[in-house]
């Protein structure tokens, strides 16, 4: 598995069901969705907390690159009056 070319859409697919059963089994609504722009930026999935949006981005790569924080921040440049969740 670890040589598949789907491998990243497999395991993108796997998080999103995973998530999606235990927000369920969890009693919450099943508020998820994901996001793509005109220019093909997109966020993997966007978790709804009341009013606040807390996007995703999954990748099957063992170490984190800076490539991956890009995405999130074009999100947050074309969506700035979004509410989001504060760290």
């Amino acid at each position: 598995m670890s040589r598949d070319p789907l491998r990243g859409n497999l395991f993108e697919n796997m998080v999103v069901i995973e998530t999606l059963k235990f927000r369920l089994n969890s009693g919450k609504r099943d508020n998820m969705s994901f996001y793509r722009d005109s220019s093909g930026t997109e966020v993997d999935l966007l978790l709804k907390f009341g009013t606040s949006i807390f996007p995703v981005e999954i990748k099957a790569g063992a170490t984190v690159s800076v490539d991956y924080i890009k995405r999130l921040k074009s999100f947050e440049k074309t969506n700035p009056d979004l509410p989001r969740v504060e760290q």
